[in-house]
């Protein structure tokens, strides 16, 4: 039996490392990896049968769905976002959907959205959640990482990388000109002045032809060690927030959803799972963990428990998938 795993090439300039965090999640399962499938081209796989983990965000293509006859997929950890919807309404869809059922659904949204649609479904939660497999580490913890806080706020920085696309999101209306100093703005609302100098700065966008494909992956390996050793995490990035509770790791979601309807979609069922410092559309500060005026590395926290009941149906379900196959 050939076993595939899942790239994602997009025609940006930029690729969000936090994909292929989601691989190594499902490589770890796998016996080997004969063949590497651009989630973008799944339709267009014509090469030998092959099982293949689908865990991750859909559909940004509708393009490229259904996927190949040629693969066996497990749906698992599947999010579509409430902006591709209706992608449902294609019956091709839909029938490969309901051909490989039961769908392990990421989030709420996801599952109530095949619920409606009467496609056997259930909240699997992310597969991210169980990278404790391979990577947990039991030594001493150092360092204190901001990655990617409130990144849907645009920086000066976007003017040098995305040219063309922040003009037309400016001219749009999309973004305003004070948008481009919310980021720090909050940040400076929210963490202790000294915590935000010496916290060491990480970004899961990476530059799209500077890696080949097994570069990416040992990126991402990279930061998957690097969280499994830290002492605390600060992020906005839910596949750095996710493996951070896999590999216990204190970690400290900074949320503005307020912004961005869509992205809120991603987090039903996900966010409660964190501890959540949130900037509210009033630009108040709300937060379930106890600081007084800013956090500080001072505060100590733990991780809430309540993602730990699906790693034994995330394990299970990946398992029997990968022994069904070698039989």
């Amino acid at each position: 039996m050939k076993y595939g795993l899942m790239t994602y090439r997009l025609p940006h300039k930029y690729i969000n490392i936090g994909d292929y965090i989601q691989s190594l999640a499902a490589k770890q399962f796998l016996p080997n990896v004969d063949i590497l499938i651009n989630r973008e081209e799944l339709s267009k796989y014509d090469e030998t049968f092959v099982k293949l983990i689908m865990n991750g965000w859909f559909m940004h293509n509708p393009k490229t769905w259904p996927p190949s006859s040629m693969i066996e997929p497990l749906l698992i950890s599947v999010h579509i976002n409430r902006s591709k919807s209706f992608i449902l309404e294609q019956d091709d869809i839909i029938n490969f959907l309901k051909k490989n059922t039961p769908v392990g659904c990421r989030d709420y949204e996801t599952l109530e959205l095949l619920k409606r649609k009467n496609i056997d479904s259930y909240l699997s939660s992310c597969l991210t959640l169980t990278l404790r497999n391979k990577y947990e580490y039991k030594g001493e913890r150092c360092g204190v990482y901001l990655v990617d806080p409130f990144f849907n706020f645009p920086v000066l920085t976007d003017f040098l990388f995305n040219t063309k696309r922040t003009i037309a999101n400016l001219i749009s209306g999309n973004i305003k000109l004070k948008d481009f100093f919310l980021r720090r703005k909050y940040l400076n609302k929210i963490l202790d002045k000294k915590l935000l100098k010496e916290s060491t700065k990480i970004t899961h966008m990476f530059k799209n032809r500077s890696y080949s494909e097994q570069e990416l992956f040992k990126e991402a390996e990279k930061l998957v060690e690097i969280y499994s050793k830290a002492e605390l995490v600060i992020t906005s990035r839910i596949h750095c927030a996710l493996p951070c509770l896999a590999l216990n790791t204190p970690v400290i979601f900074l949320d503005a959803g307020f912004k961005d309807d869509n992205e809120q979609s991603r987090l039903k069922g996900i966010k409660h799972f964190f501890n959540v410092i949130s900037i509210d559309k009033n630009e108040n500060v709300v937060s379930d963990i106890d600081f007084k005026n800013k956090f500080n590395k001072d505060v100590k926290i733990q991780n809430k428990m309540f993602h730990l009941k699906y790693i034994d149906i995330l394990n299970a379900n990946v398992e029997s998938f990968i022994e069904k196959q070698t039989l």
